[in-house]
């Protein structure tokens, strides 16, 4: 752990955890002031390194029918190279079953666009629809997205 000056960088973390915690939480605005406008301002952050997790969610069929279905909610830690990811179908059929199991493990690459081509060349051409990928970087929380859906 380490305790460091708070910077700009870290307003969306400290305002997520300030709305989290208190019931009257200070805004963005409210810190983005003291930090650019208080020279007597002290605000420091305490930084567990690599403790970042990810959750991901899916809805899955309840019964073979359809008439109702039940959300899946995973959590891991962060491991750099390393990610999970959701897809809607698991197998072939007619029509097709429904996603079984956990997220799939992946090795990932340093290069978003490059891991997005990837997955999107790979999936079945009669099915893919759309596919969303992030990228989170670990130590400054720096996110990155990308979506492709066949039909914009």
């Amino acid at each position: 752990m380490s305790i460091r000056k708070m910077e700009i960088e870290d307003l969306r973390k400290v305002v997520e955890l300030e709305h989290a915690l208190f019931l009257s939480p200070w805004s963005e605005e409210d810190f983005s002031h003291e930090l650019k406008e208080n020279p007597m301002a002290g605000y420091y952050v305490l930084e567990k390194e690599n403790d970042f997790t990810y959750k991901m969610s899916i809805l899955k069929s309840a019964d073979e029918a359809g008439t109702a279905c039940n959300r899946f909610t995973y959590s891991y830690k962060a491991i750099a190279g390393v990610g999970h990811f959701l897809h809607t179908y698991m197998g072939d059929g007619s029509p097709l079953p429904t996603f079984t199991g956990e997220p799939e493990r992946a090795s990932i690459p340093n290069d978003i666009d490059a891991w997005t081509k990837e997955i999107w060349e790979n999936l079945n051409e009669q099915n893919k629809i759309s596919i969303y990928v992030r990228f989170t970087d670990l130590k400054t929380g720096a996110v990155e997205n990308r979506m492709i859906n066949k039909n914009a």
